[in-house]
């Protein structure tokens, strides 16, 4: 809710900048109780967190590489691995090379 003495203070500074500026810039306001403001200030607007306007301007990477996609990498990184010959565990390159030079 916007109190009165929100309004007041925005109109010292933030409703003006509002009235005056280009619709196609971005309006950036992290904070929630800002996007409200800007938002009760001006419908039209559409206040962005300075983390959605940098996604936005990410080059397009293709599957696999959302915060979602990494999450699930991350969790199959920590998997077992395969097994070996005859469902035996898969040993590790350092592994093998260590039991070859103890034979």
């Amino acid at each position: 809710m916007v109190t009165a003495t929100s309004l007041a203070v925005a109109e010292l500074s933030l409703r003006p900048r509002l009235a005056s500026r280009d619709q196609e810039r971005p309006v950036l306001a992290d904070g929630f109780s800002c996007r409200l403001q800007v938002e009760h200030l001006d419908r039209r607007a559409r206040p962005l967190h300075l983390a959605e306007l940098l996604e936005a301007h990410l080059p397009d990477r293709g599957p696999g590489t959302g915060p979602d996609d990494r999450a699930d990498q991350a969790g199959q990184e920590g998997q077992a691995e395969p097994a070996g010959e005859a469902g035996t565990p898969s040993k590790s390159p350092a592994a093998e090379r260590t039991s070859r030079n103890r034979s």
